[in-house]
Parts: structure tokens; C-alpha cells; sequence
């Protein structure tokens, strides 16, 4: 048996790791506050989390991903953000992987 693939330690939330290297359009089904530990000085807040249509992990929402929705949609009303859709991608960022949400292209 291999423990490393056990679902019990798998997170809910998205890594760089789970888009594979690749951008993945994705479709934005509802925004929900969630409380989050920070292992650092033990405390806690509520960040906003993304869920997709059809995905099963939430990305948390930090505020370079906030900016980036904010650029998108030019709005912070996360209740507009329902239906619409945004590319995600791996990136690099002060030398970290992380994740960047874009526009997505109107499909024809």
C-alpha cells in the first residue's frame, strides 16, 4: 500500500503541483469564506476560498489572487464572479511556486 496516495492526506485546497505544469480553464461555482491556521504564530483568519464547477479542491484566495480577480472582473463582489470563467496557471512567484488566475478568452 502506498501512504503517500491516501486520499486522508490529500488537501482541499489546489497546489502548483495538482495543474500538472499546465494552464486549466476552469469555471468559477461559488466563493466561500473559510477559517485557515497559520502554522506560523497559531492563529487564525478567514480567507476566501474559489470553487470550480466539476472540481473537487477550492483555491484560497491571497491578495495577489484578489488583485488578479479584481483586474479581471473589475469588481471585488465576489457574488459576480458565479459562472464566469478564468484560465489558472503555474507560475513562479519571489521564487515560489504559486498559481495565477487569468482571463479567460471568449470561446467561439
Amino acid at each position: 500500500m502506498k501512504l503517500g496516495s491516501l486520499q486522508v492526506y490529500q488537501s482541499k485546497y489546489l497546489s502548483p503541483s495538482d495543474l500538472q505544469g499546465r494552464a486549466v480553464r476552469v469555471t468559477i461555482e461559488r466563493v466561500t469564506l473559510e477559517e485557515m491556521y497559520n502554522r506560523n504564530d497559531n492563529s487564525k483568519s478567514k480567507q476566501a476560498v474559489l470553487w470550480f464547477a466539476g472540481k473537487q479542491k477550492g483555491l484560497i484566495v491571497n491578495r495577489t489572487r484578489l488583485a488578479q480577480l479584481v483586474g479581471i472582473f473589475n469588481t471585488d463582489e465576489s457574488d459576480r464572479y458565479h459562472g464566469q470563467q478564468v484560465i489558472l496557471t503555474p507560475s513562479k512567484q519571489a521564487g515560489k511556486d504559486t498559481i495565477h488566475i487569468h482571463a479567460a478568452p471568449v470561446e467561439s
